[in-house]
């Protein structure tokens, strides 16, 4: 530091570096890996766990891509960086549970599914309360931007305890939730 407090480029590579704009301090969000969010071991454990279901045949991986970008660009949205994955985990927890019809916004784009685009899959019968709670870690700390006790306030982690106190306050519902109504229950907050 400079007598004034401030730093010297010269002294400082890595303040040189960002101030040249070479530093890259985190990863897209559609390119984090356990490495750049800094994982203790059982987080990364259920990181990895949620990996090998996000891409399972016929699951996450086969609408939002393996990248989280939306495997097919204006039909089925992205996941990277938005209040949907990283927002408030008892609305994803339900989405997932039971899948999702409507018109939604995310990134700036609209999703309609009465116009064509198919509503999100439910997943309530194919997985355990252990199998979601490891996926949307994953989703929420690869995508989402959220990680194990994050900067951003937030905690990417999902519990099977929570998963299961959801899927429980959920069971009235039957099919698809409405978008709108999951919003007026759940409204989507600012990141």
């Amino acid at each position: 530091l400079h007598a004034a407090g401030r730093v010297d480029p010269a002294d400082n590579p890595a303040a040189a570096s960002y101030l040249a704009g070479d530093l890259v301090l985190y990863e897209e969000e559609t390119g984090r890996t356990p490495d750049a969010i800094n994982l203790r071991a059982e987080d990364l454990a259920a990181y990895q766990r949620g990996e090998e279901i996000y891409n399972r045949e016929g699951h996450c991986a086969s609408c939002h891509g393996e990248d989280g970008a939306g495997a097919m660009p204006g039909i089925y949205p992205p996941l990277g960086n938005t209040a949907w994955v990283a927002g408030d985990v008892e609305r994803l927890i339900k989405l997932t549970l039971k899948g999702v019809y409507g018109t939604m916004q995310v990134g700036g784009q609209t999703y309609d599914s009465s116009s064509g685009v198919p509503p999100m899959t439910g997943f309530e019968g194919l997985l355990s309360d252990a199998e979601m709670a490891d996926v949307l870690t994953y989703v929420r700390m690869r995508f989402g931007r959220v990680g194990a006790g994050s900067n951003s306030g937030r905690d990417g982690t999902v519990s099977a305890e929570t998963v299961r106190r959801v899927r429980e306050a959920a069971r009235p519902q039957t099919g698809l939730y409405d978008v709108a109504a999951l919003l007026a229950e759940h409204p989507l907050e600012e990141l």
